[in-house]
């Protein structure tokens, strides 16, 4: 895992995908996020707001590399091409609706941050998550222990923007939160790898420790006349 790079780009066609539905726009971008430290299993009556978010920051800072590497997102950086919104029930909500035909990025005024989802409903993106999951724990033993949707129901909450208070532990303070997607139902495919991870055991590493390999391809799955020439 330590030869993992935070965060690569490429542009791709993904003509080969297997849905046909995916394979509505010209261009995608693939790129890879990196995660090491506790992973615990979330529970109906303990939401781990704490952990998602520790998880959301540490992609916040991987994404914002990312949009600052990658032309098109760079651009609409310099360009502040964001369309002001805000969040009602749990949704984006353009300030201006008919900005919406004109950038294909909302910046999202909540929770005391300016939040910058990548793949959002109203932009037209889905994504593909080929996900590298190594933990302590015998290869499979994690499925046999009941508790692989579990956790992965954590790092698919800490890949979405915040959506309620009560997932936000500390408010932010104006800066700007990165994150992969407006919603998980953006998510059209997961798949998993699991592997004993089998590297020295760290001083005070935690039970649930795991590393994480996250692999992201996005794709026009709606037309944007935003998304014609870019993404």
């Amino acid at each position: 895992m330590s030869q993992f790079d935070p965060v690569t780009t490429s542009a791709a066609e993904f003509a080969d995908w297997p849905d046909p539905a995916l394979v509505v726009g010209e261009k995608a971008v693939d790129f890879s996020l990196v995660y090491r430290g506790s992973l615990p299993a979330c529970q109906p009556k303990d939401g781990k707001a704490a952990a998602k978010q520790k998880i959301r920051l540490e992609f916040s800072n991987q994404l914002n590399k990312l949009w600052q590497e990658e032309s098109v997102l760079r651009e609409t950086i310099g360009n502040q091409g964001f369309a002001p919104a805000i969040l009602e029930d749990r949704r984006i909500k353009l300030e201006h609706p008919h900005l919406g035909q004109k950038y294909a990025h909302a910046r999202v005024e909540a929770f005391g941050y300016r939040i910058l989802p990548l793949v959002t409903c109203f932009g037209g993106l889905v994504c593909h998550l080929t996900i590298e999951f190594l933990r302590r724990d015998e290869p499979g033993g994690v499925f046999n222990a009941g508790d692989i949707d579990n956790r992965l129901k954590t790092l698919l909450d800490a890949s979405r923007m915040p959506q309620s208070a009560e997932e936000v532990p500390t408010v932010g303070a104006g800066e700007e939160l990165y994150c992969l997607m407006e919603d998980d139902s953006l998510v059209t495919k997961v798949t998993i790898d699991t592997q004993r991870l089998r590297t020295q055991l760290a001083s005070g590493e935690p039970p649930d420790y795991a590393e994480l390999l996250v692999k992201v391809a996005t794709k026009i799955q709606r037309p944007h006349a935003a998304t014609r020439s870019g993404y």
